[in-house]
């Protein structure tokens, strides 16, 4: 019954969106040419490259009318009425691009008997062949040649007097038009107030548009490269490296959770059975996210056969979608029930089947949209709570869950169509698009697009479900393979979608895990791997009585490792399994405390809204919080899995492997981006210093967890540690550690906010208009 109450709030919501919102006002009224004789136009245009990801265009326009001028008040009775829509029509243009940005409505102020108009606009030069900010458009070419930049007149500021300086890096600039006037001045290009020429000359056109002045850009090699990188046309090269990547990470653990063969397979544990039941679908799932992803960046926006190809998808999606479910344990009658419900749905919303819209085909689409979003969570929640806790049956709050994020999924798709439609409205126009069976037709597949990440998560906890109960404790494989797998699918995977566009980082990042986790433990034999040390029985309780044996004697060391160093390499339970749990018990807090920063940091400084904004904003903060915690305990889970294979007689030195695989990418990205005068963004480097940190506190936790009871053996002459021992203070250097990991959390989030102007990418690079 709750999930029936939520499918109907979000059918009802889905109808009252699309339902008439009263006439539409469409575009104002045209003017004629010149309207406003006698106006004084100063415009500046700035392109701006430095501390940005892309050159930006920022448009300052301050124009002054004469009050006797017919017209101007009209400006001042503002743009509620239909001659002052007209008006701004004439003096601003009719209509205005949908990724500029606009602070602030136009200023109108009566000053020495005139009506002066303020504006600024801004945009980001990002993905579209043409970028504008007010009268300015630039015309961008990413095969090489210089861009264009030009500045056109509205049709009501045809005779009026215009100033223009252009601003752009040293050597941007170059063919100004027309040239005659033109006064350029290293990074500055100007032309002193005049009327255009063709104006004067009274040589008018039928065209809107008018072009007052000209110039060409020569943009740098990182501007260039940027835009070039996030084209269009570059798209399906990004898209398919990023999901290349998640299919290998999805094939690689289908690899691990094969099915033993001979007599082993006689002994495999249930929880092998499960693990590997349900990490099935999941390539699958991902080739289709992959294959929408890239035909959407092949196929033109606006693609005459786009619903039909979406239509199809949606069905093949629900098909999954349901033998998923039944794989992740879900009911069978709950799934066969919302299965018929939404391919009744889906033959509702056939491309084609009828001329017109309807309230029921609006019905359908959000009905189909409610019933895959559902699958999708209650099945994903279902394959966790099998795995973790090894129950089979559903419960109650996983089904209000489910429901309850659908419909929320579903009316944010249509709140974010408003909040659109209010940052792109000019004079009450363009009006909402409210075809919400038009909407929801690419709802499912979006959906998909941005909610694959859950596939890795199920992908980890069934490599640690698999691994951790079946093979490592007989000794059938070694765990160096499951960490990897673990750390790449856990801190590795944080940075991928810059790491699908800078693809590069994905082969720094990979050479990178085969040095420090594969190579470097050859070159620097570890402690068990020494031919002294025998590890036919690493039992704790025989290796912590040697050690207490080696403290009482205190022989001269030798060449061998010594029974402590032996211990330590054991790690506290003796085996790869207990020290990963010992491991993720320690690192808890200071990962919360770590993550928690860092999360809220990115929260304030990145966007969480940008313009034309198409995917979800709930989703991406719940993929935020469930990627970081990720990181962390996988980090930890991994560390603890390796612990006896890693180099290094002591903790701080075994972490070393990770800490150094995961900071390679980063780092050569943010000193590559400083060398090209990129973004000085410090998050990524507080990121790695926290990861750092963190993990240094967690292996010597597990230093000081394995030589527990064996410290009191040793000699204690220290007066500094008498002292503390007669004041209860014992655990006194342990509090000091959290403390410091406490306080550089909050010294590297400090620097991350403070440690440059850093602006960032108004548009989402890696959205793409499809509708």
């Amino acid at each position: 019954m709750f999930v029936l109450t939520m499918a109907v709030v979000a059918v009802v919501g889905a109808g009252w969106f699309a339902a008439p919102g009263g006439p539409d006002r469409g575009l104002p009224s045209t003017c004629d040419p010149g309207t406003f004789r006698g106006a004084e136009v100063d415009l500046r245009v700035r392109v701006a490259v430095a501390g940005l990801d892309y050159p930006r265009i920022t448009s300052d326009v301050r124009i002054t009318v004469p009050r006797t001028v017919p017209g101007t008040e009209s400006l001042l009775a503002g743009s509620a009425s239909g001659h002052g829509r007209t008006a701004f029509a004439c003096l601003l243009g009719p209509d205005r691009s949908p990724f500029e940005v606009r602070d602030s409505p136009p200023g109108v102020v009566l000053r020495d008997g005139a009506v002066v108009v303020t504006h600024r606009s801004t945009t980001d030069v990002v993905h579209q062949s043409t970028a504008w900010a007010d009268f300015t458009s630039v015309e961008v070419d990413t095969t090489g040649r210089p861009w264009r930049l030009a500045v056109d007149s509205p049709a009501g500021l045809r005779f009026a007097a215009w100033e223009v300086t252009l601003t752009a890096p040293h050597g941007w600039l170059s063919a100004p038009r027309p040239w005659q006037s033109a006064e350029l001045d290293g990074s500055e290009l100007r032309w002193p107030r005049s009327v255009p020429a063709a104006s004067r000359d009274g040589a008018m056109t039928a065209s809107s548009d008018y072009r007052v002045v000209s110039a060409e850009l020569r943009p740098d090699t990182r501007s260039t490269v940027t835009t070039r990188a996030a084209d269009r046309v570059h798209k399906p090269f990004a898209w398919g490296a990023y999901w290349l990547s998640a299919l290998a990470f999805c094939l690689v653990v289908r690899w691990h959770v094969r099915a033993p063969r001979g007599p082993a397979a006689s002994f495999e544990s249930v929880s092998a059975r499960r693990a590997r039941r349900a990490v099935r679908p999941l390539p699958y799932l991902v080739v289709l996210a992959g294959a929408q992803a890239v035909t959407d960046a092949v196929l033109p926006a606006n693609a005459p056969a786009w619903p039909v190809i979406a239509w199809g998808a949606d069905v093949v999606l629900l098909v999954l979608l349901a033998s998923a479910a039944l794989l992740w344990w879900l009911p069978r009658t709950a799934v066969v029930v919302l299965f018929a419900l939404g391919a009744a749905a889906l033959a509702l919303t056939v491309p084609g089947r009828s001329a017109g819209r309807s309230w029921l085909t609006d019905a359908a689409a959000a009905t189909t949209a409610f019933t895959i979003s559902l699958v999708l969570v209650v099945g994903v929640g279902k394959a966790l709570l099998v795995l973790l806790r090894r129950r089979r049956d559903t419960p109650r709050w996983l089904w209000w869950v489910g429901a309850v994020s659908a419909a929320v999924l579903i009316l944010e798709e249509l709140l974010l169509r408003i909040v659109n439609r209010e940052r792109q409205q000019w004079l009450d126009h363009p009006p909402l698009f409210r075809d919400t069976a038009q909407i929801y037709r690419y709802y499912p597949l979006d959906l998909l697009d941005e909610a694959a990440w859950l596939t890795l998560l199920i992908a980890a906890v069934a490599i640690w479900r698999y691994w951790a109960e079946h093979w490592f404790e007989r000794g059938h494989r070694s765990p160096v393979g499951a960490a990897i797998v673990l750390f790449a699918i856990g801190p590795m995977w944080w940075d991928v979608p810059l790491w699908g566009i800078w693809w590069w980082a994905w082969l720094l990042g990979f050479a990178a895990v085969a040095v420090f986790w594969l190579l470097w433990p050859r070159l620097w034999t570890p402690v068990l791997a020494h031919p002294a040390v025998d590890t036919d029985d690493l039992r704790p309780e025989h290796l912590r009585h040697r050690a207490k044996q080696w403290y009482a004697d205190r022989p001269p060391r030798g060449p061998a490792p010594s029974p402590v160093h032996v211990l330590i390499a054991a790690g506290p339970g003796g085996t790869p399994t207990a020290t990963a749990r010992t491991a993720l018990r320690l690192a808890a807090l200071p990962a919360f405390i770590a993550g928690t920063g860092l999360t809220i940091t990115k929260w304030i400084t990145y966007p969480l809204v940008s313009v034309d904004q198409q995917d979800s904003v709930l989703l991406g903060l719940v993929d935020t919080i469930a990627w970081e915690t990720a990181k962390w305990l996988l980090a930890a889970a991994a560390l603890g899995l390796a612990w006896q294979h890693l180099p290094g007689k002591r903790g701080p030195t075994k972490a070393l492997s990770p800490v150094l695989a995961y900071a390679a990418a980063p780092v050569a990205l943010f000193l590559l981006t400083r060398a090209s005068d990129g973004v000085p963004d410090w998050i990524p480097l507080a990121d790695v210093a926290l990861f750092a940190l963190v993990l240094l506190f967690v292996a010597l936790r597990l230093d000081l967890a394995t030589l527990d009871d064996v410290h009191e053996h040793a000699p204690r002459s220290g007066r500094l540690h008498r002292l503390l021992t007669a004041l209860g203070l014992e655990g006194l250097p342990r509090w000091l550690i959290e403390g410091i990991t406490l306080a550089a959390a909050v010294l590297a989030i400090w620097t991350a906010l403070t440690g440059g102007d850093a602006s960032f990418p108004t548009i989402d690079p890696t959205q793409l208009t499809r509708r």
